[in-house]
């Protein structure tokens, strides 16, 4: 069969008897000028399918382009995220977005809204485990006096003599919990001590006190919580229960050397910056 189209001549030649077994033998004319200036038509074959013929008809799909990712820049993260780019010191670079760092002179890095929170909450942590067991960390299962107890099980429920001139207490684990304290945080006195749930307990009461975890520690949060800790001062400076207390300078030194080592050496709080390093 010859069939003639659009300058295709196709010469449909049957091989099978099913239509998709036939094979298309196509011949594309092209013409070309001669030196003495006659048109002559050249023909040029090809051995197609059916299936490819069909196709070479039909309008092609393009397929969809993936557009490139977006491109932010240094104000768009620093408005997302409160941080700037670090750079080739290991530092920040200068604030670009007004108040977001205090002056511009403050730079701000690399730390992000939920890091921060987080190295602020290791750093009240520890400066509250150290406050209550003479600058010693971790005492996760220490009770009152010196004791220990066992972690696992629930709070142990025992008072235990001050001696002479110090007050007796049921005080127990890191973050020295009284028995109703761990009750009501809890929901239940028999709730295992274990150092995770202390640490959790503690962030609670952090929180309940109005402390922003958002925030580094400053006198005003240390008067918080001192409502919840003997050891810690309050706006005076004094004990609210007439204990032994540490200075403030003493607990920030502590807060920063914990936020430390949780966000790198380089770490430095800027005047002013929420998230400094």
């Amino acid at each position: 069969m010859l069939v003639i189209i659009s300058g295709l001549i196709i010469l449909m030649i049957d091989i099978d008897s099913t239509l998709k077994q036939q094979q298309l033998l196509t011949y594309k004319i092209q013409t070309e000028k001669t030196a003495d200036g006659h048109v002559v038509a050249l023909f040029r074959d090809e051995m197609k399918t059916f299936n490819e013929f069909v196709g070479f008809f039909k309008k092609k799909k393009e397929s969809p382009k993936t557009p490139p990712p977006p491109v932010y820049s240094s104000a768009d993260i620093q408005r997302a995220y409160g941080v700037a780019p670090r750079t080739k010191d290991g530092r920040g670079a200068k604030s670009i977005v007004p108040g977001l760092s205090g002056p511009s002179s403050n730079r701000v890095g690399s730390v992000n809204r939920s890091m921060n929170r987080f190295a602020n909450t290791k750093g009240y942590q520890s400066a509250i485990g150290r406050a209550e067991h003479s600058d010693k960390d971790d005492q996760y299962n220490v009770m009152y006096g010196g004791g220990k107890f066992d972690t696992t099980k629930g709070h142990p429920d025992t008072v235990v003599s001050g001696g002479k001139g110090s007050p007796s207490s049921a005080a127990a684990g890191k973050y020295q919990f009284m028995p109703s304290t761990w009750k009501g945080v809890t929901g239940d006195l028999k709730t295992p001590m274990t150092p995770s749930n202390q640490d959790r307990a503690a962030t609670s009461l952090i929180r309940d006190r109005g402390v922003n975890l958002d925030l580094p520690m400053t006198r005003r949060s240390v008067n918080k919580l001192s409502g919840e800790w003997a050891s810690l001062p309050d706006k005076s400076g004094k004990s609210r229960y007439g204990q032994p207390v540490k200075s403030y300078s003493q607990l920030k030194s502590w807060f920063n050397k914990k936020k430390s080592d949780e966000l790198g050496p380089n770490y430095r709080d800027a005047p002013g910056a929420n998230y400094a390093r």
